[in-house]
């Protein structure tokens, strides 16, 4: 003989269904779990993406940089020999002997100057430029008939950037505008 359809159906998922009165209930309380459950690992997914993301971008900006100011130490170590030859073309001008010499050391630093503006690195602090505590260092300050109050009126030591970051300070002498009688 053949069973009815009912008895074929394995005993625990029809016991379930048959013998509890909120079978109903049950499955949906579960789905419901399962939803949340979901929910709640879709929106671990979408963190963890949100912060690769910005790992990615901040790794990317962190290269960048990197590549920006790699030449960082290595100008460092050229602004010396930038001041030292100004320094001997001051000298020369003072002696008054050697201008041939004054000429090949003027010629010389111009061409440092210009290589190290090629290469993003300008000069900063120039005689006439208003004071700015971000790029001068002000050593001193004197009376001035030409220049007003707050102007730099003379650079001591040249200040230089590498990009927008400053890597040396300008050590410049400020105006205090015209002599008070």
């Amino acid at each position: 003989m053949t069973e009815p359809f009912e008895d074929n159906v394995p005993n625990d998922a029809g016991a379930d269904a048959k013998d509890s009165p909120n079978g109903d209930d049950a499955g949906s309380a579960e789905l419901e779990r399962l939803k949340s459950e979901l929910a709640e690992a879709q929106d671990r997914v979408l963190r963890s993406q949100a912060e690769m993301e910005n790992f990615r971008r901040r790794t990317r900006r962190d290269v960048e940089d990197e590549r920006r100011f790699a030449t960082q130490s290595l100008l460092g170590d050229l602004l010396p020999v930038l001041d030292n030859i100004q320094r001997a073309i001051e000298a020369g001008k003072q002696a008054g002997d050697g201008a041939g010499l004054l000429q090949g050391f003027e010629m010389v630093y111009h061409q440092l100057l210009e290589v190290l503006k090629q290469h993003h690195c300008p000069q900063v602090g120039v005689v006439g430029d208003p004071f700015d505590p971000a790029v001068h260092e002000a050593i001193a300050e004197e009376p001035s008939q030409e220049l007003p109050k707050g102007v730099v009126s003379r650079v001591h030591l040249s200040g230089y950037k590498l990009h927008d970051r400053l890597l040396r300070a300008a050590q410049v002498v400020v105006s205090s505008g015209p002599p008070t009688a």
